[in-house]
């Protein structure tokens, strides 16, 4: 298991490398399966957080998981909320968020954004919207991009 996921992300990076972009720095451990003994070729290969999912406090078929504590969890064994399976069904519940959109960086420049994220339980989507749009949470609609375009 170590050793294939070791190879696979120096290939990822090989490749990242030969075109001339930037190296992952972020992991998720395929199917949840990890070890602590991981995490000194993680840093090695420049990774800075990694999600471990939900085990070993949720049995990995359920798919549940558990929130982050900063300052407790490792950031390279950060556990999973929920980890979505097919058997879950089609759930009524839609995320609101916001994908800020900034300039192009040059390599070391710094810009400070900001973006939302909303949980709403409840049926009238459309009135939620309409209500963060009052806010002012949602100044970018209508500005081209119809409420409820997938992208």
């Amino acid at each position: 298991m170590e050793a294939d996921y070791k190879e696979q992300l120096q290939a990822i990076n090989d490749r990242c490398e030969e075109f001339g972009i930037p190296k992952p720095t972020s992991f998720a451990f395929p199917e949840n399966k990890f070890s602590a003994e991981m995490i000194p070729w993680l840093k090695d290969m420049g990774i800075q957080f990694a999600c471990r999912g939900g085990t070993p406090e949720f049995d990995y078929d359920e798919g549940r998981g558990v929130a982050v504590e900063p300052g407790s969890d490792h950031p390279l064994l950060l556990p999973t909320a929920a980890d979505a399976r097919p058997d879950w069904g089609d759930i009524h519940c839609p995320c609101l968020h916001s994908d800020p959109q900034f300039d192009d960086l040059e390599p070391g420049e710094n810009q400070t954004i900001q973006g939302w994220l909303s949980f709403y339980e409840g049926r009238d989507v459309y009135g939620e919207m309409g209500r963060l749009r009052k806010q002012q949470v949602l100044t970018h609609v209508g500005k081209g991009v119809p409420i409820g375009t997938t992208y």
